[in-house]
C-alpha cells in the first residue's frame, strides 16, 4: 500500500472512492476458505468526511489514523468484509480502508425518500 501527504504547493487529486466488494466460496489451492474480491468499481457519487489531521488533541501535529465516514448512494449494501481504496488529500493516494461499521436503509417518514447508505471506516496503515 502506497501512502502520500501531498503538501500544499502540490496539485491535489480529486477525491476517489474504489470499491471491493468481498466474494463468497473462494478456496486456496489446499481447499481451504480464501478472501477474494471482486472488479473493483469506482464509487462515483459519494459524500466523503475525513477527519482533518492538522493538530490532534495532545497538540502534536500528526496524519489522520481517525475513523472516516462515507456516505453511499441509497441503493448501495455494503458488507463487512468489503474494502474501498480511497485517494483523499488528507489521507494520500490509493489508502485502503475496512469497514468498521454499517448503516441500513432509511427513508424519511414524510417524504418517502431513501437517505444515503453511511458507511465508517478504519484507515489500514502499513
Amino acid at each position: 500500500m502506497k501512502s502520500v501527504v501531498f503538501d500544499s504547493a502540490a496539485a491535489q487529486p480529486a477525491p476517489t472512492v474504489i470499491y471491493h466488494r468481498a466474494l463468497t466460496g473462494a478456496v486456496d489451492r489446499y481447499g481451504k476458505p480464501a478472501r477474494v474480491w471482486d472488479a473493483p468499481v469506482t464509487v462515483g457519487d459519494f459524500i466523503l468526511d475525513v477527519p482533518s489531521g492538522e493538530v490532534s488533541q495532545d497538540g502534536v501535529t500528526v496524519r489522520p489514523a481517525a475513523d472516516v465516514t462515507l456516505f453511499l448512494p441509497p441503493s448501495f449494501a455494503v458488507a463487512a468484509e468489503d474494502k474501498f481504496t480511497i485517494t483523499h488529500p488528507r489521507l494520500g493516494v490509493g489508502v485502503e480502508c475496512v469497514p468498521e461499521g454499517v448503516g441500513w436503509g432509511v427513508t424519511n417518514a414524510f417524504t418517502g425518500a431513501a437517505f444515503r447508505t453511511e458507511v465508517r471506516l478504519k484507515v489500514r496503515r502499513g
